[in-house]
Parts: C-alpha cells; structure tokens; sequence
C-alpha cells in the first residue's frame, strides 16, 4: 500500500503498477484522513513514511501552525495508528535540513546539528 496524496501522479510509474502495490489517495493535511487509512493498516507489514510537509510547498507556505501539524502530530499519530494495527516496521524519512544550510562534507547522525528556519527546527 502507498499513500499518496496525487495517486494520477504516480500511476504510470512501474513501481507502482506492480500487482502487490495499490495507491490510496489521502492527505495529511485535511482532516479525516486516519479513517482513510485505518482499514488497510491491518494489512502492512510495513511503512515508510516519506510524506512531510515543506515550507515552501502551496498549501503550507508560511502557515507555521498546518507545518507542524503535518511533520510532527500527523506523524505521531500515524506510528500510533501503525503500532496498534501491530505494523512490525515503522521506517521514518527527513531530510538533512537539520544539519543546516550547507556543509563541506557528508554527514552521519553524530554530526553537529544546526537547523535554520521552521522545517528544520
């Protein structure tokens, strides 16, 4: 299963047409989206969740309030969801924002954090 919030965008692509994939449209950001995915958890094995909000995305840009909601209590929910359900694996995906701007070289998770701007904090 992958949710997705624009299932059309990703139809064609060969990963997804693959008879052991399905896509379930659902949005984070609106509500009544739990009730959407509720039915199908019972059935993962696993989840990778790579579906964060970003600040200079339409929808989100600069509502500090609706970033958070979906990056940090939308994800709390949904592991939540996930461990009653009893989905052995919950694999959550960020990004390098947290280490700053920019960085001379590669980064591991015992790097020195620098998080500038809403998203990354």
């Amino acid at each position: 299963m992958c949710v997705v919030r624009r299932p059309t965008a990703l139809a064609e692509e060969s990963l997804f047409s693959s008879p052991d994939v399905s896509l379930l449209e659902c949005d984070f950001a609106q509500e009544g989206w739990e009730e959407q995915i509720a039915p199908v958890l019972s059935s993962c094995r696993a989840i990778f969740h790579l579906a964060g909000a970003m600040p200079h995305t339409s929808g989100v840009a600069g509502d500090a309030g609706l970033l958070r909601k979906i990056n940090v209590e939308v994800v709390q929910r949904f592991y939540g969801l996930a461990a009653s359900n009893r989905v052995g694996k919950f694999l959550f995906v960020s990004s390098l924002a947290v280490y700053g701007e920019s960085f001379p070289e590669p980064r591991d998770e015992a790097a020195r954090i620098a998080p500038e701007g809403l998203y990354a904090r």
